[in-house]
């Protein structure tokens, strides 16, 4: 389902629906958690984009929480800060100690220079700044292949499925996107 709020589309899968749903009915907080803190990750990068300047195109409300798309112009500073803004929030709420081990997971897992987490996202702009297209492009492919398998080999060592799952969905993406958006 979705409509138009102003100048913005938002966009509502009734997966999201259906996750909260299931997290209430089998007791799963956790799951709340992460997407609550999710949530509040896109906040930051809303409002850092509104700050600087641009304009939400469209908001998406999925299983994975909330996503932002914009075509603001944003010069490299600020679209570096656009990009960690989420991190800093989740950082921020870790430091507060709110919800230790989410936050910190959540930033932790964004943070890393692996497109198309915020760090990676923020490593293109830097990297865009200093080279050609193509040369950064495959700096980022690079540095994202090797975090995969570190994740991969972590999720092995720690017997953790979500690093795991969170490695197939770097993996997957860097395979379906041949040009980075």
């Amino acid at each position: 389902m979705s409509f138009n709020l102003f100048s913005v589309r938002i966009k509502f899968d009734f997966s999201l629906l259906l996750i909260v749903s299931l997290s209430l009915l089998l007791d799963y907080g956790s799951i709340l958690y992460l997407l609550l803190f999710s949530s509040l990750h896109e906040a930051g990068h809303i409002i850092s984009l509104l700050i600087l300047g641009g304009s939400i195109d469209e908001l998406s409300l999925s299983y994975y929480g909330v996503g932002i798309k914009h075509s603001s112009y944003l010069t490299p500073l600020r679209e570096i800060i656009f990009y960690l803004s989420g991190v800093t929030v989740n950082a921020l709420l870790f430091i507060l100690g709110i919800q230790r081990e989410v936050n910190f997971a959540l930033a932790l897992i964004n943070v890393l220079p692996v497109f198309p987490l915020d760090g990676g996202r923020a490593l293109k702009t830097i990297l865009s700044s200093l080279f050609s297209l193509n040369v950064s492009d495959n700096v980022l492919i690079a540095f994202s292949i090797v975090f995969v398998i570190l994740i991969i080999t972590a999720s092995a060592v720690f017997k953790n499925i979500s690093l795991l799952l969170i490695a197939l969905y770097i993996a997957f993406y860097l395979i379906n996107n041949k040009r980075f958006v």
